[in-house]
């Protein structure tokens, strides 16, 4: 329970690329958004966080290492844009 906890904190450090993302998808072409939150967002992030290295220490003395928090993100943002083309597809 603590990870899960753990991988959520990390996502939410990562929220404001991911909001960034969505409005330029919602505006341009909501099926952009699995290029930008899936595709995009998981370099911009990593090169964010390029410069916050002493964070991973953390993680990684949690038992969380890069490729699990990585993995959360890419798979909570394809989550994400599923929902939210569903919802458009269903409502337009």
């Amino acid at each position: 329970m603590q990870k899960v906890s753990l991988l959520f904190e990390f996502y939410k450090s990562t929220l404001p690329i991911y909001i960034g993302l969505y409005v330029v998808s919602v505006f341009t072409d909501l099926y952009s958004l699995y290029v930008n939150l899936c595709i995009i967002s998981i370099p911009m992030v990593y090169f964010q966080k390029y410069f916050y290295k002493n964070e991973y220490i953390f993680y990684y003395n949690q038992g969380l290492n890069k490729r699990m928090l990585y993995g959360f993100c890419l798979g909570i943002n394809i989550l994400i844009a599923t929902i939210s083309i569903v919802f458009y597809e269903a409502f337009s």
